[in-house]
């Protein structure tokens, strides 16, 4: 299994350290591709362990671990909506999705993920963390 670890502060070290350790094939991803902590991670975990930006090893990866301080959410959130974005066959998870006939559940589930969300951060007066910025446009 290829995982990616996004964040190398000591939860995301220690998540991928014991990944790495069970023999997975582990990037850690940061916000730029060679961000020091995670090429002294890579370089210390061995010929399946390496580290890329947060959109690099998202794509890489069979599964995503989030590991980020709120501070960076923000660019989590643009590289996860790049692997998101990506076209049927072109990522594992969007392979089998698409073969079990799963798009049109998990569209609708996201839809209604992003209604009831909202709805929440409304009612709490927390309506300026509902918009994310995201390549020169807004997604809420």
């Amino acid at each position: 299994m290829k995982y990616a670890v996004l964040g190398t502060g000591m939860v995301g070290h220690t998540l991928a350290t014991k990944l790495a350790s069970l023999g997975h094939g582990v990037r850690m991803g940061a916000r730029s591709a060679n961000n020091e902590k995670a090429v002294a991670w890579a370089e210390a975990n061995g010929a399946k362990a390496g580290q890329g930006s947060f959109a690099e090893v998202a794509t890489w990866a069979d599964r995503v671990i989030f590991a980020v301080n709120g501070g960076n959410i923000v660019a989590v959130a643009d590289a996860v909506l790049q692997v998101i974005s990506a076209a049927p066959g072109t990522r594992p998870f969007r392979t089998e999705v698409d073969r079990i006939g799963m798009a049109e559940p998990l569209k609708a589930y996201n839809d209604h993920l992003a209604q009831v969300t909202t709805g929440l951060f409304t009612n709490l007066g927390m309506e300026d963390m509902l918009t994310l910025k995201t390549g020169g446009r807004k997604a809420a």
